[in-house]
């Protein structure tokens, strides 16, 4: 079976097939955040979120409806503020730059990223588009702003 995730904004869902009748199912955006001690928090999946998550399947796919709950768990998941990573420099934080805040997809644009950075670190340059990935954007009042995902502005 190919690897697929199936993402669905409207419905704020994922999911991935594994074969065999299963599926890994989790929630997407829109969803609340909060801050926990991330050495203390709660790692399994509570009854009201696995019955919101199942509802939201069974609109989605009538077929899947009953889909009996093998397993459940809970992690943390860390994001910026608006959901892009910080890359460069920051204020006041002599030879430092920071490469971080991936929230989970920045291993994509890890390569394109690296080399834009190495740029800024060895020469001092750096494009105006991707200059605006410094952590400074937060204090200078310009984090991004989308229409899809956590950040909406």
């Amino acid at each position: 079976m190919p690897d697929v995730v199936l993402a669905l904004a409207i419905d704020g869902l994922y999911y991935r097939p594994l074969g065999g009748g299963r599926y890994i199912l989790g929630r997407g955006h829109p969803k609340e955040y909060f801050d926990i001690d991330p050495y203390k928090f709660k790692e399994s999946a509570d009854e009201a979120f696995i019955t919101e998550v199942s509802t939201r399947l069974e609109n989605r796919v009538p077929s899947l409806s009953g889909a009996r709950l093998i397993d459940a768990y809970a992690s943390l998941y860390d994001v910026t503020p608006d959901w892009h990573p910080f890359i460069g420099p920051r204020s006041g934080i002599s030879s430092y730059y920071d490469a971080s805040g991936g929230s989970g997809h920045g291993f994509k644009f890890g390569p394109a990223f690296g080399s834009e950075l190495a740029g800024w670190i060895a020469n001092d340059e750096v494009a105006e588009d991707f200059s605006q990935f410094s952590f400074d954007r937060l204090a200078a009042g310009n984090p991004f702003v989308q229409t899809f995902g956590g950040n909406r502005g």
